[in-house]
């Protein structure tokens, strides 16, 4: 094989070794741009998460409200209960037969 032909064949391999490298080179910076573009739509998904985690906060705290007013609700109906339970005793007795008969004689 003769000086010139060799420097062809190097030459030649050469460029075909730098196609190469700038076909990886460009396949790289489209992983890249890919990779920007994951790395924000990400972003995005945090913030929506942050969005429902502060939003079920503000749930919570009103579910916690409305235990709190239902506690007071059925305690004051627990008193009203009672109250109306000693009502009903007093007239019971009031109208108990033993103290009618007795109140008749």
């Amino acid at each position: 094989m003769n000086l010139e032909k060799m420097l062809k064949q190097i030459l030649d391999g050469q460029q075909e070794i730098k196609e190469r490298l700038d076909k990886v080179e460009t396949r790289l910076g489209e992983v890249d741009t890919r990779l920007v573009k994951v790395e924000t739509r990400l972003g995005e998904i945090d913030t929506r998460l942050v969005k429902v985690e502060t939003r079920l906060g503000e749930i919570d705290t009103r579910l916690v409200k409305i235990e709190s007013r239902l506690d007071r609700i059925e305690t004051h109906q627990n008193d009203e209960v009672k109250v109306l339970y000693t009502e009903v005793r007093k007239v019971k007795q009031i109208f108990n037969p033993k103290v009618l008969e007795s109140v008749n004689e």
